[in-house]
């Protein structure tokens, strides 16, 4: 099951923060920072793995979209889910960056509760 659901800035800024199930660590998106940068530059794979809880990453023009789940989801479907939720944001901000994330931040919200509503809770 899709527990989190961040986007985070290239920098490590948080953007957007979804927490769907409450079961995930705290301080999920810091404990996935750390992470990636043990590996050099873009090196790191699409799932990182932490005490349990698995971090499926994709990015997109220097924004980490990233999910947390729990060991029995498929990585390839959170992958795809990532990157679908990637180009909606395209799709309605018209350009994917952080500037456009932050000026539509209420839409993508609204965008992810939609997205996920729509697929009801099926990662």
């Amino acid at each position: 099951m899709l527990s989190q659901l961040f986007i985070l800035s290239s920098r490590g800024d948080t953007l957007v923060d979804k927490d769907y199930r409450c079961d995930s660590v705290k301080g999920a998106a810091e404990i996935f920072l750390e992470k990636l940068q043990e590996h050099k530059g873009d090196q790191a794979p699409p799932v990182l793995e932490v005490d349990g809880s698995f971090f499926v990453h994709i990015k997109c023009n220097d924004l980490y979209f990233v999910c947390t789940v729990k060991p029995n989801v498929s990585p390839f479907t959170v992958l795809e889910f990532l990157l679908r939720i990637s180009n909606v944001c395209k799709d309605y901000c018209g350009v994917l960056n952080e500037e456009a994330i932050r000026l539509n931040f209420a839409l993508v919200y609204e965008l992810l509760d939609e997205v996920m509503v729509s697929i009801k809770y099926s990662l």
